[in-house]
């Protein structure tokens, strides 16, 4: 062990390049996206697993690489505990809801609509956020906390519900009428969207209403 004094430290001699510019650089280390710890627990879980799965699923074993690809990216953005919510009106009465969605039954279409103006915003978002466990990186189970927030029932003779429900029905319209490319994952569909709302000032107005709405039912 070597040990020095304060003075020591303060008398030693500093040795300068005498070109700064010549001086010897590290190389920079590029900073691993996934963490150490992550991978410790990630590679062996695959060398077990991935066996497994090919042992007893028969889909994958027609495809030992493509299919559970397949199967991770799309039940990636299927499962409850994501970040954002996002919520349709559906009118098809043949429509089948998948087992991995949340769906209820509105009296009308004001109701629909109302309801999906409200769970589609970013001021919901950000109240429920306080809420929510934090796993290592982002916060979860956010279905768990939507209804905890003050919501109030749908009123046709409020005119405030009335107008956020007018509101819903131009977005719809106006997520209609949005040219989406082929092949693009449905979160980048739900930012393109969000987007075009925001960017023609509907989805403004309906945050702001809504941010209302809510203040005034939690009083």
């Amino acid at each position: 062990m070597v040990a020095a004094s304060r003075a020591d430290v303060e008398h030693a001699p500093v040795k300068r390049p005498a070109d700064p510019a010549r001086a010897p650089r590290l190389p920079a280390r590029a900073k691993s996206p996934v963490p150490a710890s992550c991978w410790r627990v990630l590679v062996p879980t695959i060398i077990v697993a991935y066996p497994v799965m090919l042992l007893f699923w028969p889909w994958a074993q027609e495809s030992p690489i493509a299919n559970p690809l397949h199967s991770l990216l799309f039940f990636s953005h299927l499962l409850p505990w994501g970040m954002y919510l996002a919520a349709a009106r559906v009118s098809d009465p043949a429509a089948v809801i998948d087992h991995t969605l949340y769906w209820a039954a509105a009296s009308t279409i004001g109701e629909a609509r109302y309801l999906t103006a409200i769970l589609n915003r970013d001021v919901l978002t950000q109240l429920v956020r306080p809420l929510q466990a934090r796993g290592e990186h982002n916060p979860r189970h956010f279905d768990k906390y939507i209804f905890r927030l003050p919501i109030s029932l749908y009123d046709p003779g409020d005119a405030e519900h009335r107008q956020l429900a007018e509101l819903a029905g131009r977005a719809e319209e106006a997520a209609a009428a949005l040219e989406l490319p082929p092949g693009v994952s449905f979160q980048a569909q739900r930012r393109r969207i969000r987007e075009a709302l925001s960017r023609d000032g509907l989805g403004g107005e309906i945050n702001n209403l809504t941010s209302a709405l809510l203040a005034a039912a939690g009083q």
